[in-house]
């Protein structure tokens, strides 16, 4: 398999892909806020973090493992430089938590997760409650 992720043996380059993201939502923000509108990010789900049921999917080959790993290394590193930038987002990471076949691979929903995203998002952003 080529090597074409390589945040797990390079600590600098996760951390790189991180900056990456929130200098992204900070300008974004920056963008929103001088035009009189609120921004909010939003960190996706996938199937490798938290709790959901996939079973039912196949994420035991090798280049999953790869990308799982990936994952866990870079988003708890998204979810900290964004809290120190002070960037309003939702961490969307758990909402799938015992939820079955909500995905239809390791980051697309089906009906059922877009019922749930649809659900939250729009109690949570439309009333303002993030």
């Amino acid at each position: 398999m080529k090597k074409s992720y390589t945040c797990v043996d390079n600590p600098k380059r996760a951390i790189e892909v991180a900056e990456i993201l929130v200098g992204t939502w900070s300008v974004a923000a920056e963008l929103a806020n001088s035009r009189g509108f609120k921004f909010t990010a939003v960190l996706q789900p996938v199937a490798y973090l938290g709790s959901p049921k996939t079973d039912y999917l196949n994420l035991n080959r090798a280049e999953d493992l790869v990308i799982k790993n990936e994952f866990q290394i870079v988003y708890p590193l998204i979810k900290k430089l964004a809290k120190n930038k002070n960037i309003n987002f939702l961490d969307l990471t758990n909402i799938f938590n015992n939820c079955d076949e909500c995905y239809i691979d390791y980051s697309h929903v089906g009906p059922q997760g877009h019922k749930i995203l649809v659900n939250f998002l729009s109690k949570h952003l439309l009333n303002g409650l993030w």
